[in-house]
């Protein structure tokens, strides 16, 4: 029963420090084409918004 009650307790969700790290560790396994296109989103992002 306390097996039970640990695992139905409501867990509060990833900071954003740790999503940002689980999202550079993600990006760090890509290969290098992978960047160029995050850098590339995020610079046509920053001229149209």
């Amino acid at each position: 029963m306390r097996d039970y009650e640990t695992y139905d307790q409501p867990k509060e969700g990833p900071s954003i420090s740790d999503r940002f790290n689980a999202f550079v560790r993600w990006l760090s396994r890509r290969p290098m084409e992978s960047w160029g296109f995050f850098i590339a989103g995020l610079i046509i992002a920053r001229i149209l918004f």
